[in-house]
């Protein structure tokens, strides 16, 4: 069932429908090219993955208190005024209530207002939501990830970054208590800025509707490729953000790659352990910094990421 659903993800993204670069690949085809990223590459990717394995993790010391570690983020996390031992994911934390506080003010609402049933609690998570969804596209389209990716800003190369990052929280949401509705209003956001970058370029807008329809298989079909990436191992995530967010980029570095295995798994990490259903009411979310597509200069990067609307 998951080799199917894999293969389903990659014949979905090869379509290539949002793309426009007219490169359509049949389902074995990619499950060929998937599995390359798996046996060519592997070891590079894995030596790369454990490397920076103590970078990106919360149990990254080398000793026996990996389960009083996560036991004490999980309790620290619950009140939102703590962080890990080394105080790496504060600034998460900082971030989380800085947005809480911002995002409550837009459900201040005037009594007028309220007469006119917008105080509800499906009103307020709507609000919060768009508010949510933009955040997450502030890191999606940061600077850094758009270098990484080498794809240029161009719709397609906008749509797989856009794509890889509501998977994220989405995953976060799957258990939340309002889950089910703030990621389809996500959805929503995201579907409506969709239509609104694809109409411009069409010579007439009665191919509106099939460009969509591509898009949403290919939408599904990219959300099944990470779920297995994340369920089984960071191979088969490599393979799946070669094909999703790379997309079958034969030129792609292996350093890039691994580089985002290590950050989708931090994110993944972060939202939950960090984030409470109560964060996620408010359309409070906060991502770790974008890796620098520069390996070498990683400190110093992080540091001024720190004013970027991602991660200030």
């Amino acid at each position: 069932g998951g080799r199917i659903a894999w293969v389903a993800g990659a014949r979905c993204f090869s379509a290539g429908g949002i793309a426009g670069d007219g490169r359509k690949a049949d389902a074995n085809d990619d499950a060929v090219r998937g599995r390359e990223v798996q046996t060519e590459g592997s070891s590079q990717v894995q030596q790369g993955i454990n490397k920076r394995a103590s970078n990106y993790t919360a149990n990254d010391n080398d000793n026996n208190d990996n389960d009083n570690n996560n036991s004490n983020i999980n309790n620290n996390a619950a009140h939102g005024t703590a962080s890990d031992a080394d105080g790496k994911h504060a600034y998460i934390l900082d971030r989380l209530a800085s947005r809480c506080s911002r995002n409550s003010s837009v459900n201040e609402l005037q009594w007028s207002h309220r007469l006119l049933g917008l105080g509800g609690k499906k009103q307020q998570l709507i609000r919060t939501s768009s508010l949510m969804y933009k955040d997450v596209m502030a890191c999606a389209h940061h600077p850094r990830i758009v270098e990484l990716q080498g794809l240029g800003d161009g719709t397609h190369a906008w749509f797989l970054r856009s794509v890889l990052h509501l998977w994220m929280p989405l995953v976060r949401l799957r258990k939340a208590e309002n889950g089910d509705f703030i990621a389809q209003e996500l959805f929503n956001n995201f579907w409506h800025e969709m239509e609104e970058k694809i109409t411009p370029a069409l010579k007439s807008p009665f191919v509106l509707g099939k460009y969509m329809n591509e898009g949403y298989r290919s939408y599904h079909g990219t959300l099944i490729s990470y779920d297995e990436g994340y369920v089984k191992n960071d191979l088969v995530l490599a393979s799946a953000l070669w094909r999703n967010f790379f997309a079958f980029n034969e030129d792609a570095p292996v350093a890039a790659i691994e580089q985002m295995v290590a950050y989708v798994r931090e994110s993944l990490f972060v939202l939950d352990t960090l984030h409470t259903d109560q964060h996620l009411d408010l359309g409070a979310v906060a991502l770790p910094r974008p890796p620098s597509a520069s390996p070498a200069d990683g400190s110093s990067s992080s540091s001024s990421s720190s004013s970027s609307s991602c991660s200030s």
